[in-house]
């Protein structure tokens, strides 16, 4: 078992303020503290399995990013007894890499979340919002609803519809390339909607990039120059992101994000 890998994931999580005991060849996890504090146990072995052998550094990071957004939950909730009735008004989509989905799974004890493909590597999740805290939607709860994924997603997305209606746009720095800005981090997952809070304002060549979970870029015609120029914003903040998503350039088709060739 590589040790530096464990010590790295212990790292992250303690950014997240979660608190690390390490027993034989797994790891006590604690997020809050009292009745409401949320424990789990992690597999280290399983952990370092899914690593891949390049930048297993950015996968720690993303693995430990799944695991903290299940542990956002009270140790006491009850929103997984929630019916589709009750949860729908409180989704929100995320876009997250697959090693998210790996952490989130290990600290739901095997249980996988809810999630969709995305892009590549990407997927849509959907993280439902509690009085204290949020709760990583599962698809055993979603199974349980005898809902569609179609469903649950075009809930999530009618939300952050909603929360998007007030985001704007300003160039970054002088060139054609603009980025949004919104009251939260989550500005990728925000392309999902783009179209549709846009729509007067998106010419049919727009383009986007998603190289990070706090950053969508985008320019509003497809000319050489305006790809060429976004192209290279999108390769440096995916570079230098702490949470990296993609280096892919999208367009719209029907309002929906699909991959395009640069």
């Amino acid at each position: 078992m590589n040790e530096n890998y464990n010590e790295l994931l212990f790292g992250a999580l303690a950014r997240h303020k979660i608190s690390a005991e390490r027993v034989a060849d797994s790891v006590n996890l604690v997020r809050g503290e009292g009745p409401t504090a949320h424990r789990v146990n992690v597999d280290l072995a399983a952990f370092q399995e899914v690593l891949p052998a390049d930048e297993a550094d950015v996968a720690i990071r993303r693995y430990a990013d799944g695991i903290a957004a299940v542990m956002m939950e009270p140790g006491r909730s009850i929103a997984s007894s929630w019916d589709f009735a009750r949860t729908v008004a409180r989704v929100t989509p995320r876009i997250v890499p697959s090693a998210f989905l790996d952490g989130a799974r290990a600290a739901l004890g095997g249980v996988p979340p809810f999630s969709v493909p995305f892009h590549g590597d990407l997927c849509l999740v959907v993280i439902v919002e509690l009085d204290r805290g949020s709760r990583v939607l599962t698809r055993s709860q979603v199974d349980a609803w005898g809902a569609t994924d179609d469903r649950v997603v075009a809930a999530a997305r009618s939300l952050l519809f909603h929360r998007t209606r007030d985001a704007r746009w300003a160039p970054r720095g002088d060139g054609p390339v603009y980025e949004l800005s919104t009251i939260d981090d989550e500005r990728a997952v925000c392309s999902t909607v783009f179209a549709d809070v846009f729509y007067s304002e998106l010419k049919p060549g727009a383009r986007f990039g998603i190289p990070a979970r706090d950053t969508l870029l985008f320019v509003l015609e497809d000319t050489s120059d305006n790809l060429e120029a976004l192209k290279v914003e999108v390769d440096r903040a995916f570079r230098d992101a702490e949470f990296p998503l993609t280096g892919s350039l999208f367009g719209f088709e029907s309002g929906i994000p699909i991959p395009v060739e640069h």
